[in-house]
């Protein structure tokens, strides 16, 4: 493996909270950054994905093992650390023995506060397949989950049930068992329009993948922008303008994976009802977009997607 390759994590679940899929998402980059930062994990950029069923992100350029470290361990000052006869005090030999290491190793630092003892040690940095499915790990457990679930005869805990976990390095997959589930390299399609399964066999065809076999466009603001242009242009087809604001818009994103416009209608003896009433009915209960006309009135029509 190259010194720096992509990683790509997955965990694939049933259908997540809309309402909180971009919180969770963020939430889970924040983590991941802060895990590798840590741990001393060099990488480039990462960029998170969500969809209904899906929690993943990709980081970019990770270095396949940790940055050496020097330690610097400081022991007692000089003075009082060999006797008269310069010969190690009992103070050095127990600072030689917290260190591991013999009296002869020990250096001497020296600044205008004064000299001491001093321990270096090179710490030779631990593999990437080591080190990051704890990070994973801890992510996970520190996401902002207001109630978790348990499912099946286990006592794993989720914002949803778990069914899939990609762990993958570059073309190799680390191995590691998260919720009972075994990572790998397979992820899964659009629950109507793709029943097989997909391997993903580097990080870098993951997006594409999904999208071209899948049917799945894992890019949260990708599928945002794409409803929202489909709305307008629906919407001037009918000479009139979409009603939305940016938590409803968010939540209707958060509730598709491969976004299609479906412009609907519905009796006009309805819009003698208040227009809040109606607005509230086709947002509230049907994740429908309402359609005004220039003037400012209700059609009686919609768009879903």
């Amino acid at each position: 493996m190259n010194k720096n390759q992509d990683f790509l994590l997955e965990i694939g679940t049933e259908e997540l909270p809309p309402n909180n899929l971009i919180t969770l998402s963020d939430s889970l980059r924040e983590e991941v950054a802060k895990g590798l930062n840590k741990k001393n994990l060099t990488y480039k950029k990462i960029k998170t994905y969500a969809t209904p069923r899906r929690l993943s992100l990709i980081v970019y350029d990770l270095a396949n093992k940790q940055k050496k470290e020097t330690v610097l361990q400081k022991g007692p000052p000089l003075h009082i650390a060999f006797d008269k006869n310069n010969k190690p005090t009992k103070a050095t030999r127990a600072f030689a023995k917290k260190c591991g290491c013999s009296v002869e190793e020990l250096k001497t630092k020296t600044s205008e506060k004064g000299s001491w003892l001093i321990y270096e040690k090179t710490i030779q940095g631990s593999p990437t397949k080591n080190i990051i499915p704890l990070i994973i790990k801890q992510a996970l457990e520190n996401l902002p989950i207001a109630r978790k679930m348990k499912w099946g005869q286990n006592n794993y805990e989720f914002v949803r049930p778990v069914h899939s976990l990609i762990m993958l390095h570059g073309k190799k997959i680390i191995p590691y068992k998260l919720f009972g589930i075994n990572s790998g390299n397979i992820s899964f399609g659009h629950r109507v329009h793709c029943s097989k399964k997909l391997i993903i066999d580097h990080p870098e065809n993951y997006i594409k993948k999904l999208k071209t076999q899948g049917s799945v466009l894992v890019d949260f603001n990708e599928r945002k922008k794409l409803i929202l242009s489909a709305i307008i242009n629906e919407s001037k087809k009918l000479n009139g303008t979409p009603i939305y604001n940016e938590e409803f818009l968010n939540e209707v994103t958060g509730l598709t994976e491969f976004p299609v416009p479906v412009k609907g209608s519905f009796n006009k003896e309805y819009l003698s009802l208040p227009k809040e009433v109606i607005i509230a009915t086709l947002q509230n209960h049907q994740r429908y977009f309402p359609i005004a006309s220039k003037n400012g009135r209700l059609l009686p029509n919609f768009i879903t997607i």
